[in-house]
């Protein structure tokens, strides 16, 4: 990005200037443009690994991606007329930045699965675990993960291909280097008795990362699997941290973002009242209970997007994608999350947080405490406008579908930091602009 934005100051002004004075001239103007064309990629999930490898989806978000870095740049060129640059510049660094970021993913592509990038990966295991991780390594959730085989510890009927088995005819240091073996993940279900512990302790010496079950899927998928988790799980992991200090950062964070995007939006807001209005009679915002912190309930403010009488009977129903009662307007609005804009007053007044795991209802949450017991962890943290199950799976119309929304969000809750909020935050764009991308 730097050196595309020189490249178009050194056309603007040639050989008039040197070249050192160039760069030191411009330094501050190559950062701004470096850190809002980084941030639009972001934004657009080209740092997202799942959306990273297809080169269709990285052409067309590298365009956008762009595009929306020129709507930035030119927003903040004229609150701030200061730092404003000549255009030839931007017109020629644009293009120039664009084709970079074709050139590199496209070797990227090239080299994310061969032996010069790729991580190679021993499984200690042939189970239902290990199965897991070969049906991993196969989906688009995997990212340079290549499984060089299985080691077979257990002596138990295989869940994995028998051809990717390795018998143990060496020792294991021995087999991690002949196999140029980066990482091993320990996938066995019963490890007492099962387990090389001195092999293994030379291969952690050696360089091996060395991983059990559970890190690893959540590493490589972003979520918990709920099949392993134990009580031990959640004492002796690592995270589930956020003290006071940090907890009175976000809420300030909170309170002056909701305060600058409700006054952006209001001009949005009051067109889709109307909307509403004009649509059909009815109140056009929605209260409804929701379960928050600590298990606390409240009522949540959302713009009306179903019928009237969409629960005429009194007993809640989950909202399904096609959902024959959504209206019209309420379709728009769902599509485009501008129904959710009305909790920003939620927000305010301390209820809810801008990111954090969605607020179910108290039916829902009883259901979904009954099939599993750890679902009241989520309501250690606030619950949010939109959070890290939002960007991974964006409908929840069963059972089945709030504990996959769980994975997410116990993810979330152990890696809680401002940070993964900041990340939320900007990728919330992609999933408004690509629903279709989140299962």
């Amino acid at each position: 990005m730097s050196a595309a934005f020189y490249l178009g100051a050194f056309s603007q002004w040639g050989l008039a200037v040197e070249f050192h004075d160039l760069i030191r001239n411009h330094f501050w103007d190559a950062g701004i443009y470096t850190l809002t064309g980084v941030g639009s990629l972001f934004a657009m999930g080209l740092y997202h690994g799942r959306y990273s490898t297809r080169f269709f989806d990285v052409f067309i978000r590298a365009i956008l991606s762009l595009g929306l870095t020129f709507v930035l740049l030119s927003v903040l060129f004229y609150v701030w007329p200061s730092l404003a640059v000549w255009r030839r510049t931007l017109f020629i660094a644009l293009p120039v930045s664009l084709m970079g970021v074709f050139l590199l993913r496209y070797l990227f592509l090239r080299l994310i699965d061969t032996d010069l990038i790729a991580r190679r990966v021993l499984v200690l295991g042939t189970g239902a675990h290990a199965a897991e991780i070969e049906e991993l390594e196969g989906s688009s959730e995997s990212c340079g993960m290549k499984c060089v085989g299985f080691l077979d510890v257990e002596g138990t009927a295989p869940r994995v291909s028998n051809a990717r088995i390795i018998s143990k005819s060496e020792s294991l240091p021995a087999l991690c280097y002949d196999r140029q073996v980066n990482e091993i993940v320990i996938a066995v279900q019963e490890r007492r008795g099962m387990l090389p512990v001195d092999d293994l302790l030379d291969c952690k010496l050696s360089g091996v990362a060395i991983y059990d079950f559970m890190t690893f899927m959540e590493r490589e998928t972003g979520r918990c699997d709920l099949s392993g988790l134990r009580p031990s799980w959640f004492i002796f992991a690592e995270g589930f941290s956020g003290g006071a200090v940090q907890h009175a950062v976000k809420r300030g964070l909170d309170v002056v973002l909701s305060l600058f995007l409700l006054i952006v939006s209001l001009p949005l807001m009051g067109a889709t009242a109307l909307a509403i209005r004009i649509e059909s009679s009815g109140p056009v915002f929605y209260r409804q209970e929701r379960i928050g912190l600590k298990g606390e309930s409240f009522t949540i403010i959302k713009f009306r997007s179903m019928a009237v009488d969409a629960e005429s009977e009194g007993v809640a129903v989950w909202a399904a994608r096609n959902d024959p009662r959504i209206t019209v307007v309420g379709r728009v609005i769902r599509k485009l999350r501008i129904d959710e804009l009305p909790q920003i007053l939620n927000v305010l007044q301390g209820d809810m947080s801008f990111v954090g795991p969605r607020p179910e209802r108290p039916e829902f949450v009883e259901q979904l405490t009954e099939a599993f017991p750890y679902y009241s962890e989520r309501h250690r943290v606030k619950p949010g406008i939109t959070g890290w199950a939002q960007l991974h799976y964006v409908y929840s119309d069963s059972i089945q579908g709030g504990l996959t929304k769980l994975q997410y969000d116990l993810y979330y809750i152990r890696h809680y930091s401002l940070l993964l909020d900041l990340f939320i935050v900007m990728q919330t764009v992609r999933v408004i602009l690509w629903p279709t991308g989140s299962r």
